[in-house]
């Protein structure tokens, strides 16, 4: 759908993930004047009307930012994991007129934007492994095959909330004397609620309290606890886990490569860890070069202004990223001066 540029100021992407919703407003010279950041989720799991509250919210925030009058914005392009059916996306549309934003947001796959992130079009692979995971193959900038993405309950291997849901139950399994001990018990442990000490060898105060604890959390919060496999690095069980969630990114990756193409890999997991990224490189021998991107946002930034000016722009990522970086800057150093204020 081409968006109506005409007599606006900017464009705003929205990369809409499980875990967190980013919003950016543009210029249509490609220069990032502000962004935001709120909490996600998937509609198939969270329900579509949450979600649209969340992109809306970004939005404002973005286009407030940014200094544009909401009635400037010449489209928007949320680039969104899972499905949002058209009553919640008509409601979404709702949500930004009551902020004052007249334009109609017009949906993409957030895989897609993550390609677009790290090329600018052509040929190649996505990999995304956050909370959950996929894998795409891109052919004349179109989305010609796809693995996985079938959601926690039934696929997502390698995903954050797969290996965090592998960190609990190994940290659980060794507590109860099922499993072999393991270093994920005791840092399990230091991220749950102290309602009671931790004994780490007895069921009746320990393990129950843990399960009590980890029972009160939605089960896709489980996602928070993958970090620990990485943070037990050297300890058989954590190691092997890691090794399995390599294994599934790269049979996931598998399924859809056909030629030795560059690959995009993304997600909170992937491109936080670059071990679980080498170790998927070295599985995977159909892949040509491979750019690790933090997100999909620059890439559905490029799709927004390529759909509001009907054309690609110059070195459209170059000047995206180069205006972008200190917008994330700033709000990461933001956001570690509230923490320590916090504490």
């Amino acid at each position: 759908m081409r968006i109506e540029a005409d007599s606006s100021s900017c464009v705003v992407a929205v990369d809409a993930g499980g875990t967190s919703v980013r919003a950016l407003a543009l210029a249509l010279d490609g220069r990032c004047l502000g962004l935001s950041r709120m909490d996600g989720g998937n509609p198939l799991v969270v329900g579509g009307s949450q979600v649209a509250r969340g992109v809306a919210a970004a939005v404002a925030a973005a286009v407030a930012e940014g200094g544009a009058d909401p009635s400037e914005v010449g489209g928007i392009v949320v680039a969104m994991t899972g499905h949002m059916p058209d009553g919640d996306l008509g409601y979404l549309g709702e949500c930004l007129k009551e902020l004052g934003v007249t334009a109609f947001p017009t949906l993409v796959p957030d895989i897609l934007a993550t390609f677009f992130s790290g090329r600018d079009a052509g040929e190649g692979y996505a990999l995304v492994a956050g909370t959950g995971a996929a894998a795409i193959r891109v052919e004349r900038s179109a989305i010609a095959a796809a693995a996985d993405g079938l959601g926690h309950l039934l696929g997502d291997v390698g995903s954050g909330f797969w290996i965090g849901q592998g960190v609990v139950r190994a940290a659980l399994a060794g507590l109860d004397g099922i499993g072999p001990q393991t270093k994920l018990t005791e840092l399990l442990q230091a991220e749950l609620p102290r309602r009671t000490t931790w004994p780490l060898h007895s069921r009746a105060e320990g393990l129950i309290a843990m399960v009590e604890a980890l029972h009160a959390r939605p089960a896709r919060d489980l996602a928070r606890f993958a970090k620990l496999a990485f943070a037990a690095a050297g300890d058989p069980v954590a190691d092997r886990l890691v090794s399995r969630a390599a294994d599934g990114l790269a049979r996931t990756l598998a399924a859809v490569a056909t030629e030795p193409w560059p690959a995009v890999f993304s997600g909170g997991i992937l491109a936080a860890y670059p071990r679980l990224a080498q170790m998927v490189i070295v599985r995977a021998p159909k892949l040509g070069p491979v750019v690790v991107v933090p997100d999909g946002l620059a890439g559905a930034a490029a799709m927004a202004l390529r759909e509001a000016l009907g054309r690609s722009i110059p070195d459209t990522l170059g000047r995206i990223n180069q205006t972008l970086a200190p917008l994330r800057e700033r709000h990461r150093a933001a956001n570690r001066e509230t923490k320590v204020k916090a504490a």
